[in-house]
């Protein structure tokens, strides 16, 4: 059975509603207010992450930013049936979205997250979120490193 079908029979037991959004929104963000004293939330995620924190986003007030890592956006179409673009369309705040070279063109400059991110009713999204681009990179270069420091 290839890999592919594999994973996405996996997030297929991983949906946004219910699970995840209890999982976030009344466990995770209440213990960062009440434990730590967080007066806002920033979010980073890496591959499908990015996706998690899409859902998380479109709580108004939940999350104060993402920050996303070759985004794996394309499951909420391929796996959820959902739209990208509407995903990106319900985030209630700014977006940095850092592709790869080899990620998909949705994720990339001008691709449907980021029209999504531009079709947003809140102005702040549409004026703070942003593409940039690592073309020399490849999937996953936000959590894989080259240790080799040579004769450093």
């Amino acid at each position: 059975r290839p890999f592919g079908a594999a994973l996405g029979d996996w997030l297929r037991t991983m949906p946004y509603e219910p699970g995840l959004r209890a999982d976030v929104h009344e466990r995770v963000l209440p213990y960062l207010r009440r434990e730590h004293g967080a007066s806002s939330v920033a979010m980073v995620g890496f591959c499908w992450g990015a996706w998690l924190l899409f859902h998380a986003s479109a709580v108004e007030g939940a999350i104060a930013c993402g920050v996303s890592f070759h985004p794996s956006l394309r499951i909420e179409e391929t796996v959820f049936g959902g739209s990208i673009r509407g995903l990106a369309a319900a985030t209630t705040c700014p977006q940095l979205l850092m592709p790869a070279g080899n990620d998909p063109e949705e994720v990339q400059p001008g691709g449907m997250a980021m029209q999504g991110l531009m079709a947003s009713t809140r102005e702040r999204v549409r004026r703070c979120s942003l593409v940039h681009a690592f073309p020399e990179m490849t999937h996953g270069f936000g959590i894989k490193a080259d240790l080799d420091f040579g004769d450093a």
